[in-house]
């Protein structure tokens, strides 16, 4: 009886050291959205002036002006990547901006006369586009820091009657700048779920900024590191059609300001569901910030849109598995080294000890004892035959389609990319990534996820199962995608 205590005991402190270990070590992760901001990058545009005479021996030509945004990389969630999306306005092949006679003629060093307050229109080019790395990159008052600054090129612009979207492409992979995983939005979250707006606004630069004493004129330093981006919370207001670009948009209350557009709308987990684009009021789209009616572009058109470049890119999982738990990806910069190691050596000696002490006690008087007799063979059982699992569509757009699952699972939706079992655009009830199963071994059980959908999914006896939550089914059991007509089956065969 002593002998046994005392194993328990030693087995009881063992457990406890592992598990205050483990606690210790992992005391300094971040959360989802902070590591988020590595994927966001603020983006510079430099414009030029190339045909600008303006009379009266005044010329515009190679005055220069700077605009910014934000984008976010895309790739392998988690890497460092060289591919950023961003919107089709913030790198504008071609731009106006107003100067006066005054600015031209301090430019050029001239003097012709009192006209210096006559204002002029000029046309711009864009000429060059970088992306910048730190605070100190570039400012009014000392330029732009190449050394900074990491050039790209506009790999795609959307045509004006498409979604607000463009691709920026760098020759190599930007360090500490990380591709985030991609979410589609309707089905991926829902109405008046948490969202996060991450980016560069110009409002935020005003911290930064070195006013002159009694004068209107500032020098504006524009931010550009990892730890100056900026995250405003809010929750998604609606799903609805913008017409003038031909797709639809997420409505949200997480505040943008001019400076924010191209930069990610993200989930709690990190997952990027929109592209923040600009804010609207009754009076029509507005750069003002006046507004708590955000819009952002669903990640659909962005997935459309690099599906048709051939750019590879990593989507955000939301199988009954790792829905609730996922992290989207590894933490992007190195942590200060911290005693974990120190935690886990001394974890490792008390086990050592603790074993040791268990074997010898184990042993103790146990010279001389006469070994058990052997149990008998047990009679050879019967090979069970090995059933897979899979779902079979009951649709008749499908033709009893039957396709097997994992444990990783399959999705079921509109979404060609992604769905296993797809359903025909326009099926009604039928979101674009609808519902997820995946199979359980150990149960002989399938596990059904409504992912958000829009309509919901339901069992058999009408019963709407509850959306992020796995539901059970047994092998034969039936559930649908919004309408009976969308019916599907478990199965093993």
């Amino acid at each position: 009886m002593k002998k046994k205590l005392l194993i328990w005991t030693l087995t009881a402190v063992l457990t406890a050291c592992a598990l205050s270990g483990g606690a210790l070590a992992s005391s300094g992760d971040t959360n989802a959205v902070d590591q988020a901001r590595s994927g966001v990058a603020r983006v510079l545009c430099v414009y030029e002036c190339r045909e600008g005479d303006l009379g009266d021996y005044l010329t515009a030509r190679g005055f220069q002006s700077y605009s910014v945004g934000s984008a976010f990389g895309v790739g392998t969630s988690g890497e460092p990547t060289n591919i950023f999306v961003t919107n089709r306005h913030v790198v504008e092949p071609e731009s106006t901006t107003t100067i006066t006679a005054k600015q031209l003629r301090l430019l050029y060093d001239l003097d012709f006369g009192d006209r210096d307050n006559t204002y002029y229109t000029v046309p711009l080019t864009l000429i060059r586009v970088y992306i910048l790395l730190d605070d100190d990159a570039y400012s009014t008052a000392t330029g732009l820091d190449t050394s900074r600054a990491v050039p790209c090129t506009v790999a795609h612009r959307n045509r004006e009657d498409e979604p607000d979207l463009a691709v920026l492409r760098t020759e190599e992979p930007v360090e500490k700048r990380i591709a985030l995983p991609l979410l589609a939005a309707e089905g991926g979250i829902g109405v008046s779920e948490s969202v996060f707006a991450l980016g560069f606004p110009t409002s935020a630069d005003a911290a930064g900024m070195m006013r002159y004493e009694n004068s209107d004129s500032a020098d504006v330093f524009y931010a550009g590191s990892i730890s100056s981006c900026t995250a405003t919370d809010g929750t998604v207001n609606r799903f609805t059609d913008y017409t003038d670009e031909n797709c639809r948009i997420i409505q949200h209350s997480a505040q943008i300001n001019p400076g924010n557009s191209g930069g990610p709308l993200v989930t709690a987990q990190g997952a990027v569901v929109g592209v923040n684009t600009f804010s609207f009021n009754l009076n029509g789209t507005s750069a003002s910030g006046q507004s708590n009616n955000n819009a952002a572009v669903e990640t659909e058109y962005v997935m459309r849109m690099l599906d048709g470049q051939g750019i590879a890119y990593d989507t955000y999982s939301l199988s009954a598995a790792d829905d609730e738990n996922q992290d989207p990806q590894p933490t992007p910069e190195p942590k200060p080294a911290s005693n974990g190691w120190l935690i886990w050596v001394v974890v490792g000696v008390a086990a050592a000890a603790v074993v040791g002490v268990i074997v010898a006690v184990s042993s103790k008087g146990k010279k001389g004892a006469q070994p058990a007799p052997a149990a008998p063979t047990p009679p050879p059982q019967p090979v069970q035959p090995v059933q897979s699992p899979f779902v079979r569509s009951m649709s008749r757009q499908h033709g009893g389609l039957q396709v097997p699952v994992d444990t990783q699972g399959i999705l079921i939706g509109r979404d060609l990319a992604s769905c296993k079992i797809t359903f025909q655009s326009g099926t009604p009830g039928v979101s674009s990534r609808h519902c997820s199963v995946s199979w359980d071994p150990a149960a002989g059980e399938f596990l059904l996820t409504d992912l958000r959908s829009t309509y919901g999914t339901f069992l058999a006896n009408g019963q709407k199962i509850t959306p992020g939550v796995s539901t059970r089914l047994r092998p034969g059991d039936t559930f649908y995608l919004g309408e009976r007509d969308n019916a599907l089956r478990v199965e093993l065969g």
